[in-house]
This record gives structure tokens, sequence and C-alpha cells, in this order.
């Protein structure tokens, strides 16, 4: 390609766009909470309903539906690597743009890297914003902040949620494992078995309360129970928790 008598090959045009894609971390890190509006808004109004369902018949559409196209974005950008790298194997090791090619694959695969990154620390970020709002920690010394700095880790992250079960009692406990401490927690209600608290409806429209203070990680000891794998004891210096999991992945 030739812009004012400049021949610009791929690799130059991939350099030198690459970069001002950064927009779009944003936008992709921003997906999920516009996936979960749309989906409200279909639900609940029915003007809006009919907007993207007329929208979608329009044949510039092709059919696809709104949240279709807030998809797109973040599809574009995995693909980039992909099809850089597609265009390298076809090219000649000797060719003058080769070196261009490569350095644009490296910006796009970094690119992607902090999409990934991006959307990783906002679902992180909504969660535990979610679990400040529904899990009530009454009787700690001051008011546990669970989006916020741990003592040595860096941001507090979560690393999973679930539904345990005391083993004597049949207690229900939803455990909320962070990085620096296990909180388990009492629903105010009966859940059964939630695979994600935060996607359920039913655990969405759930209270809970802590059930005993923040257990430190590295405070405690994990034994395991050889002959039923959903079983677990947490040992900790003042107390020990028998407990057991909806199943043996959990």
């Amino acid at each position: 390609m030739s812009i004012g008598g400049v021949v610009l090959t791929i690799g130059d045009i991939l350099c030198e766009n690459l970069p001002h894609f950064k927009p779009y971390v944003r936008f992709c890190s921003c997906q999920l909470n516009a996936a979960a509006i749309i989906q409200q808004k279909t639900e609940c109004v029915p003007e809006f309903k009919n907007v993207t369902k007329h929208c979608a018949m329009d044949p510039r559409t092709k059919g696809m539906p709104l949240s279709s196209f807030l998809l797109k974005p973040m599809q574009r950008i995995t693909k980039y690597p992909l099809l850089i790298k597609k265009i390298i194997d076809h090219t000649p090791k000797d060719h003058p743009d080769i070196v261009h090619l490569e350095e644009a694959l490296m910006s796009a695969e970094r690119l992607c890297s902090q999409v990934n990154e991006g959307v990783r620390e906002k679902e992180n970020s909504d969660r535990l914003e979610w679990i400040q709002k529904h899990v009530h920690c009454d009787g700690l010394p001051e008011q546990l902040i669970f989006n916020s700095i741990t003592n040595a880790l860096g941001p507090r992250k979560l690393l999973h949620s679930g539904n345990l079960f005391k083993t004597k009692s049949n207690k229900e406990l939803m455990g909320f494992l962070f990085n620096d401490f296990l909180l388990l927690s009492q629903p105010n209600r009966d859940l059964g078995k939630v695979n994600n608290v935060f996607i359920s409806e039913k655990a969405l429209n759930t209270h809970y309360k802590m059930y005993k203070q923040p257990i430190f990680l590295n405070e405690i000891m994990i034994i395991e129970n050889f002959q039923d794998d959903t079983m677990f004891q947490i040992c900790h210096t003042e107390r020990t928790f028998c407990l057991k999991a909806v199943n043996s992945n959990e």
C-alpha cells in the first residue's frame, strides 16, 4: 500500500495502529456489566426489548442481537495474534516486513494480556463489592473492607466461592476464599447446590451473615479425608472445622 508516495507494509500498518486500541481494555473490562444491563432491560422494559428486536431484524445487523455486538471488539482483539502469526508463517524469513510483523505480534499479544487482565480485575472488583453488600460481618473489631489492599499480598482477590456443609450438623455455609483469608458465612435461607453464587438468581437474592471470624490462610492446615474426597478439615490454632463440599472438585 502506498500513501503519499510512501510504501506501507502490513507490518507497518499493524505497528502503527495497534497502540491506538488501548481504549478497548476499558471497554472489554465493562463488558460483563453491560451484558447484565442489557439482560435486565430486556426482561423488565418492554420498550427496550421491542427496539432491540426490531434492530436485530434489520438486514444490516444480519440477525445479530445487541449482546453479540458487545462481544465483537473482544473477539477481534483475541484474534489479532492468531491472524498475525498466520501472516508470519506465510512470510519468507528474509522478507523486509518480517521484523515489523514480529513487532506487531508482540504488540497484539501484549494488548490481549492487558484486556484479559482488565476483565479479571473488573470481575474481581465487582464480586468484592457484591460481597460487601450481601455478607454482614457484625462483631469484628473494625469494619472489614473486602475491596482493599491486603497486609502483605497486594490487592485482595477472590479465589473461589461455594457451598459447604458442617459434617456433623449438616449446617449449610457459604465459603468465600480470598488470597489472604477464608470467610465462612451463613445464608438466611436454604440455597441447595449453587454452582456460582454471583449468577444464581436464588443466591443473588440471599443475604449472609458471618459464621465465624475470618480465618487467615497462613494460620491453618488442611487435612484431607481419603475415604471421602468431598470432606476435609480446616485446622486452626484455636478451632477446627470439619466440612463437606458438594463435590470433589469444589
